[in-house]
């Protein structure tokens, strides 16, 4: 499922919970938390392209992987890495 996306948002969409939507901006390399309705909750600072976003089955955590192979966990409701970095 693809999302509408501008220029600066790539097609890897998640629903991590009700009303909650994440992107990631590939020029900026940042991830982004919205409301269904479309307000900014919160974002992070990346350090390269995620090729994917996961949403653990209780929707507390998101698992990011990317083109350098870095590999974050983080708290969903922060988006700031909670357990590991993987390389």
């Amino acid at each position: 499922m693809y999302a509408a996306c501008t220029s600066q948002a790539t097609p890897l969409p998640s629903f991590p919970g009700p009303g909650i939507l994440l992107t990631h901006s590939w020029q900026s390399l940042a991830v982004h938390a919205y409301t269904i309705n479309g307000r900014h909750i919160v974002s992070a600072e990346g350090i390269e392209q995620l090729n994917a976003i996961a949403v653990s089955a209780e929707g507390r955590f998101v698992l990011t992987g990317g083109a350098k192979g870095v590999i974050n966990l983080r708290w969903i409701h922060s988006l700031q890495v909670c357990c590991l970095r993987l390389i």
